[in-house]
């Protein structure tokens, strides 16, 4: 099925909602291969993604999502943003990350956050080099 859709995709039509709803039950349950999953995503990129399209996307991202319960009893920040634009920009969100635990709080945020502060301090650190 998921052919099918990469096929509608190269012609540039829309996915309903169920259609969208379907392929990501199948690519994240694994059913799909890596050139499938590169070919549809890379297609629904070129040609534009709906509404629909976003909406079935997020829905059954969210329905395939590991939910996660705390057992502190303060409260935990989620600090959002990872980077990664190549701008060069500087990351207020990591910045803020070290603002939030220089004061003791509890904050988190996907795991690849750890290896992105350490690129981002990195390049932070040849820039000042660079002045």
């Amino acid at each position: 099925m998921i052919s099918d859709l990469i096929s509608k995709l190269q012609q540039k039509a829309d996915l309903t909602y169920d259609q969208m709803n379907y392929v990501m039950t199948e690519i994240l349950s694994g059913k799909t291969s890596d050139k499938e999953n590169f070919d549809f995503l890379s297609n629904l990129t070129e040609k534009g993604e709906t509404d629909d399209e976003l909406l079935g996307m997020l829905d059954k991202m969210q329905e395939f999502a590991l939910k996660v319960e705390p057992k502190n009893k303060g409260k935990i920040i989620d600090m959002c943003g990872t980077g990664g634009d190549n701008l060069q920009t500087f990351n207020v969100s990591t910045t803020a990350s070290f603002v939030v635990t220089a004061r003791g709080e509890l904050w988190q945020s996907m795991a690849i956050v750890l290896i992105q502060v350490f690129l981002e301090v990195q390049m932070f650190l040849n820039t000042l080099d660079m002045i």
